[in-house]
């Protein structure tokens, strides 16, 4: 292990169009040729936070570390366009690190959300020297990055055009306008939430700002990316339950993970790209959820080394050997692991909270063999602009274990207006207390006759515990986080009275629930 540690910063990286790029290069004093890793960054390399990764434990452990600004961002050259240039910049950027004389031309790649999606995108290159990645909260296309079930994100990509226009507004000219834009950008961001109401290309900032037109860019659906395929480069591939990038992490898993001679993991914990409303997840999940021990076994730096050293140093660990598929089972805060996902032997629980006549069902059961009954929670509960209609179980008899994707199917009666809905699924403690566990929106089109509708919820793993109860939430998707066609005389996050003919909240569990 290396004790002494040397950092270069702003290093002249050219691409081939001759655009330079600049990095920071992190490396053992002593002289020789080292595995290399690099991440590039929109957030600015001298700015990041690296929450998952101990850079210096890495170069201590014989690694040289390149963070790298992209095309247009804090010190490099050029205009960012998002997700425009990162294939080319990419390889030219892989190429260049490998011909460092401190390189011994191994090099992975790292990094979460943005930097996720350039490394797997220079992977489909085919580059020989790229050895192993380690993408974080990962997709794979804009519109997996920009939309949700076809409505456009709102909320979420209003807050990250307004994050990156801080440094495009730094980087301008004149002072002194890049002055007065900034004050009107610490405005914007202090009162983010008035925006939220705005249709997004109607939103005072990006006029305002006037920093780049790559606000518009994401706003618009339109030239897309071209989604990414299979990964042939063995990759760790790491998630949250309540990340927004769950699925489409999930989904690069399995799409690479068809290639059978090319090993993958997936790792999920109980964690998030960004802040948990609290009133919407007050758990403790525990100390072997932290980042700083996993499973009790050793921090994400630890997996990260021991990954790539058995890809970059050709170190025989055994990683690829191991469970391909980990995940936090919450509400007993326990590891699971399995050998894919979704796990072998889930079997399908459907739960029916009203009948045709939307009255609520009698004689509840006190057996997981039948439906159980779910009562009605009287008092609305108001969620963003949204009003939701909770429907709760009776006290649980056994404990049960929900792993995967989760189905609300409903019937409504006839709609003389498309809607949107959302549906979210808690855990109600002996306490009474309310855990958020997951969410799902849909789109209900304009019909005359009544139709079933399935509402897709995101994958979550959690144990109710015996006396516990499973809620369901069932309401209007807000306006504020997502924005879609409102039709005209209703207004944006008006309430629409459903009267739903059949609801089932169907659950994948597992016949052998931990203990």
């Amino acid at each position: 292990m290396t004790t002494t540690i040397l950092i270069e910063k702003n290093i002249p990286c050219p691409l081939s169009d001759g655009t330079i790029l600049y990095a920071d290069v992190y490396r053992p004093s002593a002289e020789g040729q080292y595995p290399t890793l690099l991440a590039r960054l929109i957030d600015g390399k001298d700015s990041h936070r690296f929450r998952y990764l101990d850079l210096l434990k890495v170069v201590q452990a014989g690694y040289v570390v390149i963070l790298q600004d992209v095309r247009g961002r804090h010190q490099s050259d050029g205009t960012f366009t998002p997700f425009y240039h990162e294939l080319t910049d990419g390889k030219d950027a892989i190429n260049w690190a490998a011909s460092r004389p401190y390189s011994n031309g191994a090099i992975g790649m790292f990094g979460d959300a943005y930097s996720a999606f350039s490394q797997q995108i220079v992977a489909s290159a085919g580059l020989k020297t790229l050895k192993a990645l380690f993408p974080i909260h990962a997709f794979s296309s804009q519109e997996e990055f920009t939309h949700k079930n076809g409505l456009f994100k709102k909320a979420k990509t209003l807050d990250w055009a307004l994050y990156l226009a801080e440094d495009e507004i730094r980087r301008k000219d004149n002072e002194q306008t890049g002055q007065d834009y900034l004050m009107h950008w610490k405005a914007y961001t202090d009162n983010v939430e008035r925006f939220y109401h705005y249709e997004p290309k109607k939103a005072p900032l990006f006029k305002m700002l006037n920093a780049s037109l790559f606000f518009y860019d994401l706003i618009k659906q339109s030239e897309q990316v071209t989604e990414i395929e299979a990964n042939d480069t063995p990759s760790y591939f790491v998630s949250g339950w309540f990340d927004s990038f769950l699925e489409s992490t999930i989904e690069a898993f399995s799409r690479s993970s068809k290639q059978e001679d090319v090993p993958h993991t997936l790792l999920i914990g109980p964690w998030s790209t960004g802040a948990i409303n609290k009133d919407l997840c007050t758990r403790n999940f525990g100390t072997s959820a932290s980042l700083h021990s996993i499973s009790n076994e050793g921090s994400l730096t630890d997996i990260h080394l021991r990954w790539f050293d058995r890809w970059l140093k050709q170190e025989e660990n055994g990683i690829e050997h191991e469970a391909p598929v980990q995940f936090f089972v919450m509400g007993i805060n326990k590891w699971r692991k399995e050998t894919q996902w979704p796990p072998v032997g889930l079997q399908e629980l459907q739960l029916h909270f009203c009948n045709k006549e939307n009255q609520l069902l009698k004689n509840p059961v006190t057996h997981f063999n039948d439906s159980i009954t779910i009562y009605k929670k009287q008092a609305a509960a108001n969620y963003l602009d949204q009003t939701f209609h909770r429907y709760q179980t009776t006290c649980l008899n056994e404990a049960l274990e929900v792993i995967g994707e989760t189905n609300v199917i409903i019937q409504v009666d006839s709609l003389e207006t498309s809607i949107h809905l959302s549906a979210a699924l808690y855990d109600i403690t002996a306490n009474g207390d309310y855990h958020f566990l997951t969410e799902g929106t849909v789109t209900i089109e304009q019909a005359r006759t009544p139709q079933e509708v399935t509402i897709r919820l995101s994958p979550t793993a959690n144990h109710f515990k015996k006396g516990h109860r499973i809620a369901v939430a069932i309401g209007q998707t807000s306006t504020i986080e997502y924005e879609y066609h409102v039709e005209k005389g209703n207004k944006q996050g008006s309430a629409i009275n459903i009267i739903l003919t059949k609801a089932i909240l169907s659950l994948p569990v597992v016949s052998n629930p931990l203990s």
